[in-house]
This record gives structure tokens, C-alpha cells and sequence, in this order.
């Protein structure tokens, strides 16, 4: 299984025959694999949301892609979000992670299946607990922990 950067479908998101504002139905290219003898199969190819649900991350070429305060507003990041999620979705990914400790990525996680009316039989969402985000949106944290 593998669980892909947000960063890798940026450019597919620039792209307009890959960025749809309407997603395609459930049908995915992506094989999928059942980790038991129970339940419904799991894709082998994944969305990580980290990055996108947080104005601060440890990603190679982040403060380029996101190099002013507006980019980084939480509406900004929202539709961000929402034109990978977009791309992602075209390409045939229907595995997300995310995570209370993503930020917001929950959030804009739930708002995008809403607005795209995705059925939640269509699509598979890893998330974790334990974690708590804490940098309140910011980036500089002043070395303390964002989560």
C-alpha cells in the first residue's frame, strides 16, 4: 500500500484535463485489496492529507509553492485542498489519510466528499487518534511541538 504526498499531485491539480470540479463516479483504475477475510477491500494507493491541512509542514518546496500569507489562509488551503483532492480523485485515488493532528485536514476532508455528493461506500478514509494539533495555524511554532 502506499500513501502518496499531497506535493506529488500538485501539478496535477495545475492541470485542467486532471482537475475536474466534478469529480467521476466511484469507478477507480486503482486495484484494491482486502487486508482480512472481512470487510470491504482497501485501495493500494492512498492520498496523505498532512500537508494540506496545516499552514506549516516539513515539505521540500512548501514555502515556494505557498509563499505568501494569503496562500496560506484557511479558506486558501481549503480550495488548495479541494483542487488536489480533485486531481487525486481523477487519477483514481480513493484511499485519503488523515488525522486530527493534520490540522484541519478532517475538515476540508469532509467538506470536499460533501460538496462532490462522494457516497461514503465509494471511498475509504484512514484516520488516527492520540494526537492533537496545537499550532493553531501557525507556522512558526517557536520550536515547540505542532502536535
Amino acid at each position: 500500500f502506499m500513501v502518496i504526498s499531497a506535493f506529488a499531485v500538485f501539478a496535477m491539480a495545475a492541470n485542467p484535463l486532471m482537475s475536474s470540479p466534478h469529480p467521476p463516479a466511484s469507478s477507480s483504475p486503482v486495484s484494491s485489496s482486502f487486508l482480512s477475510t472481512k470487510g470491504n477491500p482497501v485501495p493500494r494507493i492512498g492520498l496523505g492529507l498532512a500537508a494540506l491541512g496545516r499552514p506549516g509542514y516539513i515539505n521540500l518546496g512548501r514555502s515556494e509553492e505557498l509563499s505568501s500569507a494569503g496562500e496560506r489562509s484557511i479558506e486558501s488551503m481549503k480550495e488548495q485542498t479541494f483542487q488536489v483532492l480533485d486531481a487525486a480523485w481523477s487519477c483514481g485515488v480513493r484511499y485519503f489519510d488523515a488525522a486530527r493532528s493534520y490540522g484541519r485536514a478532517e475538515e476540508f476532508l469532509s467538506s470536499w466528499l460533501d460538496s462532490r455528493q462522494i457516497k461514503s461506500d465509494d471511498v475509504c478514509i484512514g484516520s488516527k487518534w492520540g494526537y492533537r494539533y496545537t499550532a493553531d495555524w501557525r507556522i512558526d511554532t517557536g520550536g515547540a511541538p505542532h502536535e
